[in-house]
């Protein structure tokens, strides 16, 4: 304990004799932390964590391709309306678009980021309700008809001050009334990681939040993020290719808009498969892996290598104590680095093995 106390006095000694150097090092230090917690924030958040719904691996969002699969899209409201008719391989399939919102309650005027939404939103999700109801299927079907909104948990609590009596009160959306029906639980912050809504709004009242919009009637006009929940037993393979037959026949049908299209299933969560595909890549390069080689094929391809050419400049042994893999392979001359899982650390000279 004497020696361990001794050397924490004589390590403060020699920092505050350079302090030069003791700041550089802790800003370095710090720098690197503070970046290793956002990277694995990042990681988290993209790929870690599952949207909080029910049953979340049963999810597929269905993305529009063109030029062969090369260039993704969103669907339209008229696809999204003949892709929920005319399959058999989903139990649910709704549509979402997030948008700004400008919304005011007691003399309190702010911009949000909301939801239009299908009527099956909440359904698909498997959400329930904190408080009230969702949306029932007449309010997703005339334009303009039904002015009511679902609010999240957290606006619950910022704008009404958890007040139980919230639903049927009233909350203005772009200058309108609508009529509050519904609290989310808390957790549920929707399906996109990185828009965080305040309110949900049946998809008919689209003219409203945006006024000007015709996307509700254009059938070339991609707006909505479209996904599905598969049925028991159905891959999503087999939904893929269930999608594309009716990507087909709407091709016929909407030659103008539908002729060159494509499906594609991905994971939901991430507004455009781009931004998945690059926090993977990134990944890889942090942790020093391809993205498409599992750990035990890393693992082997390793040991692969090292013990093909250990007889000239690399060694392999085993540390029987520890069970721990290692490899060691020649630096220079009189340095090897030993590499093991996880740590990397420097021995002494190298030595051929005993056979």
């Amino acid at each position: 304990m004497e020696t361990i106390i001794q050397d924490v006095r004589d390590g403060i000694r020699s920092l505050l004799k350079r302090p030069s150097y003791t700041a550089i090092a802790l800003v370095t230090l710090a720098l690197g932390i503070g970046a290793n917690t956002a990277i694995f924030s990042l990681i988290s958040t993209v790929l870690l964590r599952p949207l909080p719904v029910r049953h979340p691996e049963q999810l597929v969002e269905v993305y529009g391709t063109f030029h062969h699969g090369a260039d993704y899209t969103i669907q339209s409201y008229l696809n999204y309306k003949d892709y929920r008719d005319r399959n058999d391989v989903f139990s649910g399939l709704m549509a979402y678009r997030f948008a700004p919102m400008s919304i005011s309650h007691e003399n309190r005027n702010e911009r949000v980021w909301g939801y239009l939404v299908s009527g099956n939103y909440f359904d698909t999700l498997g959400v329930q309700p904190f408080l009230g109801r969702y949306f029932i299927p007449e309010e997703d079907k005339t334009p303009g008809s039904h002015p009511v909104a679902v609010i999240t948990y957290a606006c619950w609590q910022k704008r009404f001050a958890s007040a139980h009596d919230v639903i049927g009160q009233p909350l203005r959306i772009n200058g309108q009334v609508f009529t509050v029906v519904g609290v989310t639980p808390d957790g549920f912050r929707g399906t996109e990681v990185a828009y965080a809504p305040e309110l949900f709004v049946p998809t008919m009242m689209a003219h409203e939040i945006e006024p000007g919009s015709t996307w509700l009637e254009s059938r070339g006009d991609d707006n909505l993020f479209v996904v599905g929940r598969l049925k028991p037993g159905v891959t999503s393979g087999q939904a893929e290719s269930a999608l594309s037959a009716i990507t087909l026949q709407l091709g016929k049908e909407y030659p103008n808009e539908d002729q060159e299209r494509g499906v594609r299933l991905l994971t939901p969560g991430l507004f455009i498969p781009d931004i998945r595909n690059s926090v993977i890549s990134f990944s890889s390069v942090l942790m020093g892996v391809h993205p498409s080689c599992s750990l035990d094929q890393r693992h082997r391809r390793f040991d692969h290598a090292a013990n093909r050419s250990c007889f000239r400049d690399r060694s392999a042994f085993g540390l029987a104590s520890s069970g721990i893999c290692v490899r060691r392979f020649a630096h220079n001359r009189d340095r090897v680095w030993v590499i093991a899982r996880p740590a990397i650390v420097e021995t002494g000279p190298c030595s051929r093995p005993e056979r």
